[in-house]
């Protein structure tokens, strides 16, 4: 009769078993989901390559601008040393300028990344002229040029500036065999300002030549060595 109850239980008794292994399964996945998702991400490496075709592409529209800007500089200023030695001053602005015909009809006044019109001022003794370049200024008198406060920055410049802030940050978690340094500059000849614990997770907020900025409190914000960190979350 034991037999008999043996054989009659000891299925029922293998699948109580697989369902507790598939539900502490399912409990661990969901736990980990974070790490599934960049393991299916290394995976599938087109979105990434993707993405990093596009940061190009938006960067070459910069730099085609930029090409144009100093274009456009180098046009406006032969234009008005031409227009002062003829007329002994300097012309009340841009579109005077063309329409004196020291510039061609087609030449362009207004900057290609913001739809907005070259800064020109005429002064008593000289003039102030505006260019913005992607990280620079470039004209005549640039130390006079209003403050636009990134008003005037392109869409793509901006998109870009924030996919790098994006990209630079995140947390990471030490991984050491022992007790590493936090330094005040990215390099090994720095100040130390604090120590940090395998095991223990940072926020960065900046990497530089494998050096990860983290802040270990809000008095102390350093560098470590990206040798010792493992990215657990970046964008």
């Amino acid at each position: 009769m034991k037999n008999i109850n043996w054989k009659i239980w000891k299925p029922r008794t293998d699948i109580v078993q697989t369902i507790i292994i598939g539900i502490l399964v399912l409990v661990v996945l969901l736990n980990n989901f974070s790490l599934v998702a960049q393991f299916l991400g290394k995976l599938n490496p087109l979105a990434s390559y993707q993405k990093r075709v596009e940061q190009a592409e938006q960067r070459n529209v910069i730099l085609e601008f930029d090409r144009v800007r100093l274009e456009d500089v180098s046009n406006i200023l032969l234009a008005i040393q031409d227009y002062y030695f003829q007329k002994n001053t300097f012309p009340e602005s841009l579109e005077s300028l063309k329409n004196a015909g020291y510039l061609d009809p087609n030449s362009r006044l207004i900057d290609p990344g913001t739809n907005q019109q070259y800064f020109y001022e005429k002064r008593e003794q000289d003039f102030v002229l505006c260019v913005r370049l992607s990280d620079m200024l470039k004209g005549v008198n640039t130390t006079s040029c209003p403050s636009t406060d990134g008003k005037e920055s392109s869409a793509v410049e901006q998109n870009i500036l924030s996919e790098k802030q994006e990209a630079n940050t995140g947390e990471v978690e030490i991984v050491a065999d022992s007790v590493i340094n936090i330094r005040v500059e990215p390099n090994t000849s720095s100040d130390v300002i604090a120590k940090v614990n395998p095991g223990d997770t940072f926020t960065f907020q900046d990497i530089k030549d494998n050096w990860y900025k983290i802040t270990v409190t809000a008095e102390k914000i350093g560098w470590i060595n990206g040798d010792y960190v493992k990215v657990l979350k970046s964008p």
